[in-house]
């Protein structure tokens, strides 16, 4: 039903995502047909935003609001753990559960609904940038550890989609499992 109500410009924008932290955003001026979602920043700025995006567009529909969870909760003040080669290295998937779930909770607490993780590369060329991002570099490590994150952030019960994963609003958050396909530009891994 939505969706028919929809105009083109309106689909299009709910297709974008503002990449920049909520409180940069101009709703009236500049995402009077919506927009799809947007980093996380201050709980004020991300509240002053869903409330301007619903009372300032036509269909009032709020965005999702995205924070990196690979190690913290993605906004200010919350708790930094070790990156997860590090968690990888401790071959432990509780705890990288455990620690997806705090994640998760601090990333709800700051407004968010949606983690930007885990990175589920298996990375084995030692040049690659941006290795500390990857758990290991065996891929049935990978999956397991990407397996212990997901339900970290979603909740054992959260992989049914948003009926099961919004059970527990209050502490979980959709997890964006990434790169898992390609990453980086260039050497082996890219």
């Amino acid at each position: 039903l939505l969706l028919s109500a929809m105009t083109v410009e309106e689909k299009i924008a709910q297709l974008g995502y503002n990449i920049r932290p909520c409180a940069t955003m101009d709703v009236a001026k500049d995402y009077a047909n919506g927009v799809g979602g947007c980093a996380v920043s201050s709980i004020a700025d991300t509240i002053k935003m869903r409330k301007d995006l619903q009372e300032l567009t036509r269909l009032g529909i709020p965005p999702s609001i995205h924070g990196e969870t690979t190690h913290s909760g993605g906004a200010a003040n919350t708790t930094v753990f070790p990156m997860p080669c590090l968690q990888g290295a401790t071959f432990n998937t509780t705890l990288v559960e455990e620690i997806a779930a705090s994640n998760a909770l601090q990333l709800r607490a700051a407004g968010g609904d949606m983690g930007l993780s885990p990175i589920l590369q298996v990375c084995t060329d030692p040049r690659f940038g941006r290795l500390e991002e990857n758990f290991a570099e065996d891929p049935y490590l990978v999956g397991a550890y990407g397996v212990a994150a997901v339900r970290g952030l979603q909740g054992r019960d959260g992989c049914g989609g948003a009926d099961t994963y919004l059970g527990s609003p209050r502490s979980r958050v959709a997890a964006q499992g990434k790169h898992y396909a390609m990453y980086g530009a260039a050497g082996k891994d890219g």
